[in-house]
C-alpha cells in the first residue's frame, strides 16, 4: 500500500511566521508542508527548493523503476534485486515507511 503525501506540484512561498519573521515554505500554492527557518536567508531559500521538489522526485523514481530493463519476476527481484533499479526500489521504501 503507497502511503498517501499531498499530491504536488509543490511550490516555495515566501512566508511570515506567527511571530514576524518572514522565511520560506514549501507544499501545494494553499498548504505549507514545511515551513524553513533558523537557516541563512540563501540556505532557507535552497531548502525550502529541494522540498517543494521531493514530489516530483518521487515521481521519477517511480517511473525508473517500472521502466528499468531489469525483466525479472518479483519473487527473482526480491531474491536477489537489480543493481539498476534496487536503490531506487530501495528509498521508495524508505519514503513509503517499509522496511
Amino acid at each position: 500500500n503507497m502511503t498517501q503525501h499531498t499530491p504536488g506540484p509543490w511550490q516555495v512561498t515566501r512566508y511570515q511566521f506567527e511571530n514576524g519573521y518572514v522565511g520560506y515554505a514549501a507544499g501545494p500554492s494553499d498548504l505549507a508542508i514545511a515551513k524553513i527557518i533558523n537557516c541563512s536567508y540563501v540556505t532557507e531559500a535552497a531548502n525550502a527548493r529541494l522540498i517543494a521538489k521531493a514530489p516530483e522526485m518521487k515521481n521519477r523514481l517511480e517511473s525508473h523503476v517500472v521502466m528499468c530493463n531489469c525483466n525479472s519476476d518479483e519473487t527473482d527481484l526480491q531474491a536477489n534485486g537489480c543493481p539498476e533499479c534496487e536503490p531506487d526500489r530501495a528509498l521508495l521504501r524508505e519514503i513509503e515507511g517499509q522496511p
